[in-house]
């Protein structure tokens, strides 16, 4: 029977247990070989029982075994060692799911004396839980014992053939890796929180810098930076710029006090900004001067513009609360690239053509002069 087993063992047994598993079946087979030759008086010794003889002979044989192959001795007391000394957790399951074995790591990591676990189930529940879904890949499982502690499981079958024979638990203790991650995202939020704060106040910053305090119009910072970069990189095909003086704004001032000059200001401002696209650039570049850049517009669509606009600010409703009825502008008006193709001299062409409105009699547009012209052209 015994050698029957060792048949078998050669056929299932890890390779390194072979060797040890031949030696033994030749000791085993020793005493029948001479019994056999005995019987069957094929004995090269008339009459002798080699029998005892071969006994000894297996026990050379063990010996052999024992001492010089190390049977039962390295290889398991080396995998023994080196289960106990592992830093995870191991534990040998049944088929019923009761651990039959575990290393001093497992009973650590579980916060119980090894031997406690030992034909016990499982002692946290989500360890059960992962018993039913580890086997597809591994899991994490949270264990609140004495401390808190993350574990990687992996589980791996015990089988024989299509038998089996129970499960190996492996667990890793993975609660610092968690926590640093933890610790880590905590610090990314709070350095991507800072970022954002630093960057909306940096908006704000270039906000105040690029904005007039009092209209809420962009300055002239923000039109050299803005439409002077526009236009020296050719990013428009054609555009028109307005240059607009607001009339006899100093009498208002006298007169009315500069609280109400300051709604004047504010009151064009809203008109600029509501009569105009969101491409357009409205910018208040000192005292009661107002420029308009528009993208794409022409000569006529410019004109026309900026009449609805004179039209508009020289019949004030009731509702904007001025003490007058009645304001108005003047503006000079300049195309690109007709007048020019930098911020300058554009600038300095809508100067002359708003000065020949003001000449003209004031509240009243003026187109610059085209190149084939000598004049500038009243639009109004």
């Amino acid at each position: 029977m015994a050698g029957l087993f060792l048949l078998r063992a050669l056929h299932i047994f890890p390779r390194q247990y072979r060797g040890q598993a031949w030696l033994l079946l030749a000791a085993a087979l020793l005493p029948w070989a001479g019994n056999f030759l005995y019987l069957s008086g094929l004995s090269p010794l008339a009459g002798l029982d080699l029998t005892p003889l071969c006994f000894a002979l297996t026990g050379v044989v063990l010996a052999l075994d024992l001492f010089y192959f190390k049977l039962l001795c390295l290889v398991p007391i080396a995998r023994a060692k080196a289960l106990e000394a592992m830093g995870d957790g191991v534990l040998v399951l049944d088929p019923q799911g009761l651990v039959v074995d575990a290393n001093p790591a497992a009973g650590q990591l579980l916060g119980q004396p090894t031997l406690s676990l030992i034909g016990q189930p499982l002692p946290c529940p989500a360890l059960q839980a992962a018993l039913e879904t580890a086997d597809a890949a591994p899991c994490e499982v949270v264990v609140s014992g004495t401390r808190f502690t993350v574990l990687d499981v992996r589980l791996h079958r015990l089988h024989e053939g299509d038998l089996t024979l129970g499960r190996l638990m492996v667990l890793r203790d993975i609660t610092e890796k968690r926590l640093a991650e933890a610790a880590l995202f905590e610090a990314n939020w709070a350095l991507k929180a800072r970022v954002e704060e630093v960057q909306a106040l940096q908006a704000e910053l270039h906000e105040q810098v690029v904005r007039d305090p009092l209209t809420g119009a962009f300055n002239r910072r923000h039109l050299e930076e803005t439409a002077a970069t526009r236009l020296a990189q050719g990013r428009m095909s054609a555009a028109a710029l307005v240059l607009i003086d607001i009339d006899r704004f100093k009498e208002v001032n006298d007169r009315h006090g500069h609280a109400t000059g300051d709604a004047v200001l504010q009151y064009l401002t809203a008109l600029l900004q509501d009569s105009t696209r969101t491409d357009d650039i409205v910018c208040r570049i000192g005292g009661e001067e107002f420029v308009v850049l528009l993208p794409g517009t022409h000569a006529e669509e410019a004109v026309e513009a900026v009449e609805r606009w004179r039209q508009r600010f020289s019949q004030v409703p009731p509702e904007a609360g001025l003490p007058f009825e009645a304001l108005g502008f003047s503006a000079g008006i300049t195309l690109f690239p007709l007048h020019g193709q930098h911020l300058q001299t554009l600038l300095e062409a809508a100067d002359t053509a708003l000065y020949a409105a003001k000449r003209g009699g004031c509240n009243r547009v003026c187109l610059a002069p085209l190149p084939n012209q000598s004049a500038t052209v009243p639009a109004r």
